[in-house]
């Protein structure tokens, strides 16, 4: 269209007394004076419109008012009755091709050297419409006794612009999804796909409804189980009729090879792409897992019971067969190691260079041990009914009895100590970056020697303290200026009745229905948390955070951990940034936490919490908070140790010297003290913690793990290591601390015989939830993931 204004328009602006220049939202409704062309009598005015194409695709009218106007004639001010003009209509046409037209452009202009204003889609034109004005002389009656007039430079009316609304674009018809089983109810944490195949809806690959052996396995035992507890006939079948949908796409999903005698056995393949480990290999679809093949095995026997289906035992005995395939064979999962005298059954049958390299994973071996225990029993049923087993029981059992009675070694090789207590690793590699190490001393330190393992390594010799570190919160010790129990500096979350300064510590109860706790926020502004222009040197830098903390968990139910969750805020976009747990067994405790600063220009939100928010009376103490940039790594030495944790259990490093030496790892950003030595010329042997070798730590396992080893102990009760280790562990596990029986004494053993009593078992076996097999939750809690991810408020 033709970018361009009318030609004389302004010179026929000038003011009425009052009338002239009328917007267009004056007329009204009877007839549309600004687009009707012809002359019209309205409200008792004469009216005159005329139109007239302004482009190919834009129509013009100009509407015109019989009214009184003054004028400038011969220098004098007269007054005129005649056509004075009001303004122009453009008629609507699509917005696209008023592109850079100044009519349809918000803002000032400057046209043929005279100013315009013009203003779209507000108020005052109404949505998909623009208003022009322009500065210009406007004549006026002063005062009426004696007529006097006066001249003024203003903003007036001119035109106005309305663009077509294009009709909405047809609702594409896509067909319904399709229901299943009545619309049944789903199992927490559950979807289907179109084709009815259950997923979980959170996990770390994509697309997240591609198979899985584990989450389908998993779904059809939440079904079974919520058709045993139905309370209608219909509900009972609907949920039975999931469980059957499942197991469905379940067998769809599998293969099978054959053995060396000819039988078929029974494969449930993962189908993406996983890394297991940073320093193996990645696990290339498809390959196969214990813990599906265990969790399917029990899926079979409870598909059993749930319709009187028979052939589920034959699918299950071909299933059994896959436990008897080693590790050394494409796709097996047996792994059997004589130099160290265990049988582990493989989650993640891994390589390194192509040659098997197994992990060790303990979540997925004790519930492949748990589901072949299940098929045992239930061979032995068979055979005792009188019916023949479809897998001999003789032959199931010596494979649990092997795997649970080589256990114990194993336990020990998983159990490590972390900031706050005893905790277990998801797998026995380490394959995580190892901590630097160096000595620290004063100057009358003298380092004769030193070996790793009996290698002889170079190990540095520094002084450096940490004493004079820098802060980037206030008052994170508590003891300054407290308002209504909260610190100066702090902002409180949630209630006054959960969280306050206490005995010069902050106090924060969980009150099972929101959160509860505390953020940084100093008084300038409290939601932006530490802000951009403090962070501007460290910013995408190392930084660590140290505190005290206590956490205490209710004795007879649930609890929950302490949690810190720092968000990256850069302007209105806020996305979680860092977050950690601290769990502890109610002693105080130092803890350190190292991640990278917010990228430059955004600030840091920092709150303290109790997590998850559903669970009541968790105690969490805290003080003495600093966030710090991080410690530099400086002159250390990086050790290499054994991938294979079983093949070294320890790491033991000998020093030679005189002096006193404190033994430091570079970990979370800081110099931490493990040990403190008196040099002699005897080697002096000092243990490495396995928290700095470079292992897996995975805080969801831990709980699992627990109930895994509680289950196993009910059905094994000779082997007392099992309830040893779960009350040694459970201290870590808020879950389902309250769910193992406390000891009879405070000593506790890591080898041979326990001392504590055995028969303090409770009499019901606890069904600890079925988890998620990547995040470690219970599916019922997956949703919560959501509510991490965003700020606390």
């Amino acid at each position: 269209m033709k970018k361009r204004i009318g030609a004389g328009l302004a010179a026929l602006l000038t003011a009425t007394l009052g009338i002239v220049a009328l917007p267009p939202t004056q007329a009204a409704a009877e007839v549309d004076v600004y687009t009707t062309p012809g002359t019209h009598t309205l409200n008792g005015r004469e009216w005159r419109t005329s139109c007239e194409p302004y482009s190919s695709t834009v129509d013009r009218c100009r509407a015109e008012i019989k009214a009184t106007v003054v004028k400038v004639e011969g220098g004098q001010f007269v007054e005129v009755t005649d056509w004075a003009f009001n303004n122009l209509t453009y008629k609507p046409s699509p917005r696209s091709t008023w592109a850079g037209n100044p009519l349809a452009t918000p803002g000032e202009h400057v046209i043929g050297g005279r100013q315009w204003r013009t203003e779209c889609d507000t108020a005052q034109t109404g949505r998909n419409a623009c208003r022009s004005y322009i500065m210009t002389t406007v004549y006026g009656v002063k005062t009426m006794t004696p007529r006097t007039y006066e001249q003024s430079n203003q903003w007036v009316f001119n035109n106005i612009v309305h663009f077509s609304v294009a009709p909405p674009a047809p609702t594409p018809t896509t067909p319904p999804k399709p229901t299943y089983c009545n619309a049944a109810p789903l199992p927490a944490g559950f979807a289907l796909t179109d084709e009815g195949r259950p997923y979980v809806i959170k996990a770390p690959y994509t697309p997240v409804d591609m198979y899985n052996p584990t989450s389908i396995s998993n779904f059809i035992r939440n079904a079974a189980k919520a058709s045993n507890d139905a309370q209608t006939t219909q509900a009972r079948q609907d949920q039975k009729c999931l469980a059957l949908l499942g197991a469905q796409h379940l067998m769809k999903g599998s293969e099978t090879t054959t053995n060396a005698d000819g039988e078929t056995v029974r494969w449930f393949p993962y189908m993406f792409r996983f890394s297991a480990n940073p320093t193996l290999d990645d696990l290339t679809a498809p390959w196969h897992s214990g813990l599906a093949q265990g969790g399917v095995l029990t899926t079979f026997t409870l598909l059993t019971d749930l319709t009187g289906d028979r052939t589920w035992l034959d699918r299950g005995a071909e299933t059994f067969r896959s436990f008897e395939v080693p590790v050394t064979e494409p796709g097996g999962i047996l792994n059997r190691n004589e130099e160290h005298g265990f049988l582990w059954f493989e989650e993640y049958p891994t390589t390194q260079d192509g040659t098997s390299f197994p992990t060790t994973v303990l979540n997925g071996h004790l519930e492949a041990v748990i589901g072949l225990n299940l098929w045992h029993r239930r061979m032995v049923a068979e055979q005792s009914a009188g019916r023949t087993p479809v897998s001999d029981p003789a032959e199931v059992k010596a494979l649990v009895d092997e795997a649970v009675g080589t256990l114990e070694p194993m336990l020990d090789v998983h159990e490590l100590e972390i900031d706050g207590g005893t905790l277990t690793s998801y797998d026995a590699v380490r394959g995580y970056p190892a901590a630097p190490l160096r000595v620290n001393g004063t100057s009358t330190l003298n380092v004769g020697s030193a070996a790793l393992n009996g290698q002889r390594i170079t190990l540095p010799k520094t002084s450096d303290t940490w004493s004079t570190r820098d802060t980037f919160l206030v008052n994170g010790n508590f003891n300054g200026n407290v308002v209504g129990g909260v610190p100066e500096g702090w902002t409180r979350l949630g209630s006054s009745s959960y969280s306050r300064v206490e005995n010069g510590y902050y106090r924060i109860t969980s009150g099972g229905n929101a959160w509860q706790g505390l953020e940084f926020g100093w008084s300038e502004n409290p939601s932006k948390g530490v802000p951009a222009s403090w962070l501007k040197d460290v910013a995408g830098k190392p930084m660590t955070l140290t505190m005290r903390a206590s956490v205490k968990y209710p004795a007879d139910r649930a609890g929950a951990s302490g949690r810190i969750a720092l968000y990256e805020q850069c302007g209105s976009d806020v996305k979680l940034h860092y977050e950690n747990v601290l769990r502890g067994s109610g002693q105080w405790a130092d803890y350190t936490f190292g991640f990278n600063a917010p990228k430059a220009g955004c600030d840091l939100r920092v709150q303290f919490m109790v997590s998850p928010y559903n669970r009541d009376n968790t105690v969490f103490l805290l003080d003495d908070v600093h966030l710090s940039s991080a410690q530099t790594v400086g002159s250390s030495v990086t050790p290499k140790y054994d991938l294979r944790v079983y093949n070294t259990p320890q790491n033991v490093l000998s020093l030679t010297g005189s002096g006193r030496a404190t033994l430091q790892a570079h970990y979370n950003g800081r110099w931490q003290d493990f040990a403190t030595v008196d040099l002699t010329n005897a080697p002096v042997d000092i243990v490495i913690p396995e928290r700095f070798t470079g292992r897996n730590i995975h805080l969801g396992y831990h709980e699992t793990h627990v109930g895994e080893l509680m289950q196993l102990y009910r059905a094994f009760p000779q082997h007392g290591y099992l309830l040893e280790y779960a009350q040694r562990w459970a201290p870590m596990a808020p879950s389902v601390h309250h769910t193992v029986p406390k000891p009879s004494t405070s000593t506790t053993l890591r080898t041979g015989a326990s001392t504590m009593s055995i028969d303090a078992v409770v009499d019901e076996a606890y069904e600890y939830p079925v988890v998620d097999q990547f995040t470690g939750l219970p599916y019922e809690d997956l949703d919560l993931l959501d509510e991490l991810a965003k700020p606390a408020s």
